[in-house]
């Protein structure tokens, strides 16, 4: 993955947003996930959340003493998504929580059509103005639904993996049992006169056993 420095370059030769460098480099400096720390703190948390085999879909995403609730996804981290997480993770005490881009990388390429593999940190109490105070940076990776992500908290008691290539996008939300009462009084799944396009997310969840929320 490329360095912080390694990007800006990037954007700042990049012609068509020449104005977005300074925006960007306050943004990076501030939220961007070092290599460093991913690799010391936060691949062991991750490792304890979700599955070691999930590489798609057709894999369980999460641990075997995780449930999850599977929504329609769209963009990453919505304002309303974004404050009921920060709900739960103040019972789920954490102080920090990361976005990971959840792609392969190949260390030879230096950008791709999309970018670079992105990863950020954020305090649990960030707002949704300071996650898009990043400018062109922050429009494309919360607002356009093109990319896979990964996000989970440093209590390691709830991830996130957001989806946006199955038969539809997907937003599956997953907890230690410990703490299904709190992510299901949060996060209520519309069952009742469902419309159509909410079908296939039911059938992927129902082959791993998931019982919905307000469902028989």
């Amino acid at each position: 993955m490329l360095t912080v420095e390694e990007y800006l370059k990037l954007i700042r030769d990049f012609p068509k947003f020449p104005n977005e460098a300074k925006i960007q480099e306050e943004y990076l400096t501030k939220y961007w996930l070092t290599k460093e720390e991913l690799n010391n703190v936060w691949i062991d948390i991750m490792t304890r959340i979700f599955n070691s085999n999930f590489r798609n879909l057709r894999d369980r995403v999460f641990k075997e003493d995780f449930d999850f609730i599977v929504t329609p996804g769209s963009t990453l981290l919505r304002k309303q998504e974004l404050e009921l997480l920060q709900s739960c993770m103040k019972i789920t005490e954490d102080k920090y929580f990361i976005a990971i881009e959840d792609v392969e990388v190949n260390p030879e390429e230096k950008r791709t059509e999309f970018g670079l593999p992105l990863r950020f940190r954020f305090p649990s109490n960030v707002s949704n103005e300071d996650i898009m105070s990043g400018g062109w940076l922050s429009w494309d990776v919360f607002n356009r639904p093109i990319r896979n992500f990964r996000v989970f908290g440093d209590s390691g008691r709830w991830g996130v993996y957001s989806e946006y290539d199955y038969e539809m996008p997907l937003f599956i939300i997953g907890f230690h049992r410990n703490y299904s009462y709190l992510f299901h009084s949060k996060f209520i799944v519309p069952t009742e006169d469902a419309p159509e396009e909410y079908v296939p997310e039911f059938e992927w969840a129902r082959k791993f056993g998931v019982k919905f929320p307000q469902t028989d």
